[in-house]
């Protein structure tokens, strides 16, 4: 019998089904389709919906990879806000949250990480003129922020502009869109995000590249990684093992110049890579 099925094309198949249902119990999951992916609608150019509607950014990238790599090409998409995507995760609606998600001590009491997947800072989009009438309230700059993340507690403005002393008011938006709108209207004066989202505004409202400027000085450290429910070992395991063979082969590379062209020669994110590349 067992000279029968020696090359059978039957039994590579059988063989193929056990091994990716085998892979999806080691993982937690019922199966490997019964894999979710939480994504940010509005987190360019990490986790957003393009032009088609469709799913698209660096983040999402490594994620669909991820879960190809586990068995699982065609995951559940579950789409979350800044407000809601940690409720969402540890409730089980999703199995990776897939965003601009910043890894920090604080965070790992409730949620899990997974292998550094993204490194920047946080800076300021703030006017060349650096202050007009229309974006000071009561000779304070106002200062737009997203709602619900690490940014406003890192900001200290007064370090961007050589240490010089300004009066700041902070005012929070639910959605990088709308504090873009507002800045491009004059109803704030500056916006306080991590530095790759900042020239995503730009390039999506080109009317601030002729006003506004970037802050050089960052404010903050933002390690990104993908989280996971906390206690998911197994699946945490097979993730970065993924991620791993992205490091080494240079697809997470690929994705990087592909989504943020000027980060795609940096040192600081081939060294990332490299130093995480490790070996099965």
């Amino acid at each position: 019998m067992g000279g029968e099925l020696h090359g059978d094309p039957r039994l590579f198949h059988i063989l193929r089904a056990l091994s990716v249902a085998a892979l999806s119990l080691q993982c937690g999951l019922a199966t490997a389709e019964d894999l979710a992916i939480c994504f940010r609608e509005d987190a360019p150019p990490f986790s957003y919906l393009d032009e088609t509607n469709k799913p698209a950014g660096y983040s999402f990238d490594l994620c669909q990879s991820v879960a190809e790599a586990i068995g699982a090409p065609d995951p559940q998409l579950v789409p979350v806000t800044v407000e809601n995507r940690f409720d969402r995760l540890n409730e089980g609606a999703c199995d990776l949250l897939c965003g601009a998600t910043t890894m920090t001590i604080k965070r790992r009491e409730s949620m899990d990480f997974t292998l550094i997947t993204f490194v920047t800072d946080t800076a300021l989009l703030f006017p060349k003129s650096m202050i007009s009438n229309s974006a000071a309230r009561d000779s304070a700059l106002v200062v737009g922020y997203l709602e619900n993340t690490t940014t406003k507690d890192n900001i200290q403005a007064g370090r961007i502009f050589g240490g010089a002393e300004l009066e700041t008011a902070f005012e929070p938006f639910e959605t990088h869109q709308v504090g873009a709108e507002a800045l491009t209207a004059g109803r704030i004066g500056a916006y306080v995000a991590d530095r790759d989202i900042l020239h995503s505004m730009i390039a999506e409202h080109p009317a601030l590249e002729e006003t506004h400027q970037v802050s050089r000085r960052g404010l903050s450290y933002e390690p990104y990684a993908l989280a996971i429910r906390l206690g998911e070992t197994d699946l945490k395991l097979q993730v970065d093992k993924a991620l791993a063979e992205m490091f080494r082969d240079g697809r997470a590379l690929d994705y990087v110049r592909r989504h943020i062209p000027s980060r795609g020669q940096e040192e600081i994110l081939e060294a990332l890579f490299e130093i995480q590349s490790i070996p099965e």
